[in-house]
């Protein structure tokens, strides 16, 4: 793997994490009428990978985002883990976002995926993200990348993503690149 990949790959986990840290300082309980962040705090449950609460749609222009839904997820065929996970669905065009991550994270342990894919009954990957701040591992996946693959299937509104990423140990950058399987699941509401 040459040091492009690392540099893609440290970007990638670069924009999840910092994603994931604005995510932890949000205010969920601030009186301020935001639908949005309230109707993310409102979908949280306390478990690990399965449902995330109930569904709440929310459409501005021609974006929807829709919060609650189910999820899972797997790297190397260890489960991943994330505590008080929401899932969030965000459509726009022909692009739809589906992300993952913990409401009750903070900068020191925030585990978060993400994937971009096409909008339509044949999705394509163009990304995929996951990450976290507790044991500094970043993991991406994007088109183009040797060693990189991935392939995603839709059945009604249940996404299911397979291949290989990119992982690299963010607290060892020198130890280089590896290529980790993966499986994600996620089901919008």
């Amino acid at each position: 793997m040459n040091r492009t990949a690392l540099k893609l790959t440290a970007a990638a986990a670069a924009a999840l994490i910092g994603g994931l840290g604005l995510t932890a300082c949000s205010d969920s309980s601030a009186d301020s009428g935001d639908s949005a962040q309230t109707t993310a705090a409102a979908a949280a449950d306390s478990g690990k990978s399965g449902k995330s609460g109930d569904a709440t749609t929310i459409t501005a222009g021609d974006t929807t985002v829709t919060t609650g839904g189910e999820w899972s997820a797997s790297v190397d065929g260890t489960p991943v883990e994330i505590t008080d996970a929401t899932v969030v669905c965000a459509e726009q065009g022909d692009t739809i976002s589906l992300s993952v991550g913990s409401t009750s994270a903070t900068m020191d342990s925030a585990t978060g995926l993400s994937a971009v894919l096409s909008t339509g009954d044949n999705p394509e990957v163009q990304a995929v993200g996951m990450g976290s701040t507790e044991t500094g591992e970043a993991l991406a996946y994007a088109a183009g990348l040797p060693g990189n693959e991935a392939t995603a299937t839709k059945n009604g509104n249940t996404y299911e993503i397979t291949g290989v990423l990119t992982a690299a140990d963010m607290n060892n950058p020198m130890a280089g690149p590896q290529e980790k399987s993966f499986e994600l699941s996620v089901t919008c509401p």
